[in-house]
């Protein structure tokens, strides 16, 4: 209902759409079993509150929303904050005492899984906004970066997907489809595959 069926949900952090992609397996909701983690981790029932962070984006609010429900259904209360994309981006990197998650907005300009992967989940990454720390999936990464065929980096991204899998340090929600609303007396247009669309000479409106 958020996306009005232009989405699909997501259960990698990268797209099918990715050069390297690998599909991971899916994990339905499973409420018992995560009243069962809960309970192995020394919290039964719940009984504790985590923030959530976001930029004041409509679609993520309702996502947000729906989240907070269903966290409450395991008895894990969640705060929502929204506010300004460069007060969130502040307060990731300045207010570590009060972080626990945000959620973002994530391209894959390239189109590569691989950059992808680097660039979001790498230890130094600016864009590890997860702060995720893990020496072998760091290993994995650079030994994968400095491969050219994709095949022959296969074996290297399957472990990586597999430890992103278990330690889970960015959670996907879903994938989008880029829509884009064009009047008649528009030519020239070609949407890219990235959503940044470039408006240049070749494309005119006539009145």
């Amino acid at each position: 209902n958020v996306l009005y069926g232009y989405g699909t949900a997501a259960y990698n952090i990268v797209s099918p759409a990715n050069v390297g992609y690998q599909a991971v397996e899916e994990r339905p909701q499973d409420l018992e079993k995560a009243r069962a983690l809960l309970t192995e981790a020394g919290y039964p029932g719940g009984g504790f509150s985590i923030n959530l962070w976001l930029d004041t984006s409509n679609v993520w609010m309702q996502y947000a929303q729906i989240i907070q429900a269903d966290l409450d259904k395991v008895g894990i209360t969640l705060n929502i904050e929204a506010m300004e994309s460069s007060a969130l981006q502040s307060r990731e990197a300045n207010d570590k005492d009060n972080f626990d998650m945000s959620v973002r907005f994530m391209n894959s300009l390239t189109g590569d899984a691989r950059f992808t992967l680097y660039n979001l989940l790498y230890s130094t990454s600016a864009s590890n906004k997860s702060y995720w720390n893990h020496s072998r999936a760091d290993e994995l990464m650079m030994q994968g970066r400095a491969i050219v065929d994709v095949q022959a980096s296969h074996d290297l991204y399957t472990e990586l997907y597999g430890i992103i899998r278990d330690e889970m340090p960015s959670l996907p929600l879903y994938f989008d489809e880029i829509l884009v609303g064009l009047s008649a007396n528009v030519e020239g247009f070609i949407p890219r595959g990235d959503g940044i669309h470039v408006f240049g000479s070749d494309v005119v409106c006539y009145k």
